[in-house]
């Protein structure tokens, strides 16, 4: 998965029909394997996606975004995968790294499908070893996984230099005194709804909450540098994506207060509309304040997802 893919999941964001209740709540060991220095976390039941219509023609638009040399394919994650957590970390001046922990069908060949890719990478495909974990680079430099166990694998997709891709796995891959993210992004895992989405987000950072939102909200043609400059005034946001019968938008940030709000509201209030994708979306969705709070809601057609994916190519 590439960061379009990612950008698009982050930016999208809708209520789901209600899950039964064997399907409520993430797994505390992979919240456990979520870095550190997590910012936001997209939680995705792929195989309740993949049983929908819409979901259907969800992962043909993003299968569509991804390059033909990226090694992990859309295509097989859906076969692959029944659950899955993307989360955004270490964010610097942009978008961050990106860690994905895959739980796996039962008796899923992706595991040795990964090995024997890597093992065609030759020399630079030599596996490492960070604290507990041998890890295996794959397809572009940047790109590494590790297998847990027979069905879970860590996904690791860092953005930068020889260093910062050091650092990146280091902070992933390596041992840790406390495991998961930070205690309020922690709380926010846990505490699953009464109606449980598909695809979830949730987002809290002390000092990075801005960067993250603007990724969120790139799809909504809002400048970046826009949400960066908020700094802490951002405390937290969340949202869903359910992919039955259509996509309503709901996007629900948390401000410091309702001058925080109000200045949030405003900036989404004059994000370009220049752009034909991007005003079509816009016009699809509304923006209000209900105290601290500003909510994003809308709805997404098929037909405009696969638009703002093919958009985010360019």
């Amino acid at each position: 998965m590439n960061t379009v893919i990612v950008t698009l999941l982050l930016g999208l964001a809708v209520p789901a029909a209600p899950a039964p209740k064997a399907e409520r709540g993430i797994p505390k060991d992979l919240i456990d394997l979520l870095p550190e220095d997590t910012a936001a976390v997209v939680v995705m039941d792929v195989a309740r996606i993949a049983k929908t219509e819409f979901g259907t023609a969800f992962w043909k638009a993003f299968a569509a975004a991804q390059g033909d040399d990226e090694p992990i394919r859309v295509a097989e994650v859906v076969r692959e995968v029944e659950f899955a957590l993307i989360a955004q970390f270490l964010i610097e001046g942009y978008s961050g790294d990106f860690c994905f922990v895959l739980r796996l069908r039962e008796g899923s060949e992706f595991p040795k499908d990964l090995m024997a890719q890597a093992k065609k990478g030759g020399r630079d495909a030599t596996p490492e070893k960070i604290g507990k974990r041998t890890v295996y680079p794959i397809g572009s430099p940047g790109a590494s996984f590790t297998q847990l166990d027979d069905r879970t694998l860590m996904v690791v997709l860092a953005i930068g230099n020889a260093r910062q891709v050091e650092e990146t796995r280091a902070a992933a891959y390596g041992d840790r005194d406390k495991s998961g993210p930070n205690a309020v992004l922690r709380k926010m895992l846990a505490d699953v709804p009464a109606d449980v989405p598909a695809i979830r987000l949730y987002g809290s950072h002390r000092t990075k909450l801005g960067h993250s939102a603007g990724l969120i909200l790139a799809p909504y043609g809002i400048e970046f540098e826009q949400l960066t400059s908020m700094g802490e005034k951002l405390v937290s946001y969340r949202g869903a994506i359910g992919l039955d019968g259509g996509a309503h938008v709901e996007l629900r940030f948390t401000l410091k207060d309702s001058d925080a709000a109000k200045e949030l509201l405003n900036t989404y209030e004059k994000g370009r509309a220049d752009d034909d994708v991007v005003r079509e979306w816009r016009n699809a969705c509304k923006a209000v304040r209900d105290g601290d709070e500003v909510i994003v809601t809308g709805k997404a057609t098929r037909g405009l997802i696969d638009r703002l994916t093919t958009n985010q190519r360019k």
